[in-house]
């Protein structure tokens, strides 16, 4: 049966000019993705400096990764197909995920794990370790998307994006005596990660779609770890903007509520300076993975 082509649009575009040049020398490709979306950026490795970024907006009627999705990328983008970095990091956001803390983890009963969050068997398990936390993040991978990335690009180093998020916000507020909320703002998806210095309290995804889901979600999981909206701060990350609904609610029921910033540890090329600093920081995190 022939497979019908995705609708794919490309919302964002920046290319350093060393980039175009042939001045890059030694490069990393970081790639993520989730049912709605594909991002990548090219961290140069001579200078530490991300010199590229493509934003895909995949118009998917599903909330699951449809097979053909990274072919039909990888074969319509120049960019990726004239690429040779020396490594390249895929990571991407898991329909299933479970944390696992580190005295309860074996890698042999990965699948076991899974299964406490989902009736179905999933095609292909895998486990990352968090840098900063005894915890390991158990996740599906779906069977079709090693032979399309492997057929794409070629090796890769896989991972959950959930992973990059949690670590950097454990990293960042290390020494910040106060528990934080982070949430990282997907196309119909939320990531809530809540930490108290190096200790993860909590993360969950929220499947959203409107302002009033956006703050049931955000108050419920403060209510439920008596955290007080006028006294914890809320940090926004990803696809939010000051003007957008979500934003304004928040505003109205959480006092401190504040935009993220982009991560620290590499140099930006100046066409980035486009972009809101809280703009692809799941993208942007991955950076952790090659440090």
């Amino acid at each position: 049966m022939e497979m019908t082509a995705l609708q794919i649009s490309l919302r964002q575009e920046i290319t350093d000019e060393s980039l175009a040049a042939g001045n890059v020398n030694d490069s990393l490709l970081l790639i993520t993705c989730d049912p709605y979306s594909l991002q990548y950026a090219l961290l140069d490795a001579d200078r530490n400096k991300f010199i590229a970024l493509r934003d895909y907006r995949i118009h998917a009627a599903s909330p699951v990764l449809q097979p053909g999705f990274f072919r039909q990328i990888t074969e319509n983008d120049s960019l990726l197909r004239q690429l040779r970095p020396r490594k390249t990091y895929f990571s991407f956001f898991a329909d299933c995920n479970v944390l696992v803390p580190g005295p309860l983890f074996t890698r042999e009963n990965t699948s076991d794990f899974l299964k406490l969050a989902s009736s179905s068997i999933p095609s292909m398990a895998f486990s990352d370790k968090l840098r900063f936390a005894d915890v390991h993040v158990v996740y599906n991978v779906p069977g079709f998307l090693a032979a399309e990335i492997e057929e794409g690009i070629g090796e890769v180093v896989l991972s959950n994006s959930l992973t990059a998020f949690i670590d950097q916000q454990l990293m960042i507020h290390k020494h910040n005596p106060e528990t934080v909320v982070a949430v990282n703002i997907r196309h119909g998806f939320m990531d809530v990660v809540v930490c108290n210095g190096s200790s993860l309290l909590f993360s969950n995804t929220f499947s959203w779609s409107n302002a009033e889901d956006f703050i049931y979600f955000l108050l419920f999981t403060m209510e439920q770890l008596q955290l007080n909206p006028d006294q914890h701060e809320v940090i926004l990350y990803g696809e939010i903007e000051r003007t957008s609904a979500s934003w304004l609610v928040s505003r109205k029921y959480i006092r401190n509520v504040n935009p993220g910033v982009r991560p620290e540890g590499a140099a930006y090329s100046y066409g980035f300076s486009k972009l809101n600093a809280h703009q692809y920081y799941s993208l942007f995190s991955q950076q952790l993975c090659v440090s």
